[in-house]
């Protein structure tokens, strides 16, 4: 009974997850300070990231949870998107404050011998980030897996339907 439950809220945390980082790669790029405020145009998909990613990151998981279940109805799937959601949120956060602190040193370098803004990026500034990336994404991926747990007392699948019944059910043992 317990084990199919548990491997499922684990797929939601590993969905999620994967999920809300490949969409949080690009945003976090347009979210970094140093790399989008050269221009108007550049400042303002700056600011527009910056406050959606806030707005992402200060709702809760649950609510995500509650939200895609009534778009989308019971089950993994609205699991997957409140864990995703909350993940894009979250790690382009991450992400962009890494891509923030890297040594320009290597950014002038590659500039000064004529490598366009794209080479820049892939040959500067990601072998620089990608140790930061890989230990947000753990960090995230812990966060998820607790939050697909209780993602399943309001619909979301996973463990979390079991231990909401035990719950109203009184079965505290079994708990």
């Amino acid at each position: 009974d317990i084990l199919p439950l548990v491997l499922e809220t684990l797929y939601i945390a590993i969905l999620g997850t994967f999920i809300g980082t490949v969409i949080a790669i690009p945003l976090s790029f347009l979210a970094a300070r140093n790399l989008m405020r050269r221009n108007p145009l550049g400042t303002a998909v700056y600011f527009a990231v910056r406050l959606v990613m806030s707005i992402i990151r200060s709702t809760p998981t649950l609510f995500w949870g509650i939200f895609w279940v009534v778009v989308v109805g019971i089950g993994p799937f609205p699991g997957v998107l409140a864990v995703s959601t909350f993940t894009i949120g979250l790690v382009s956060k991450l992400f962009s404050e890494a891509i923030e602190t890297v040594d320009w040193g290597q950014v002038d370098a590659l500039t000064a011998t004529g490598a366009n803004p794209v080479q820049v990026v892939i040959h500067a500034v990601v072998p620089q980030v990608t140790p930061y990336m890989i230990a947000n994404v753990l960090y995230s991926f812990e966060v998820n897996v607790h939050s697909s747990t209780i993602l399943g007392v309001v619909g979301a699948g996973g463990i979390g339907i079991l231990l909401n019944e035990y719950i109203g059910l009184l079965l505290y043992p079994d708990l």
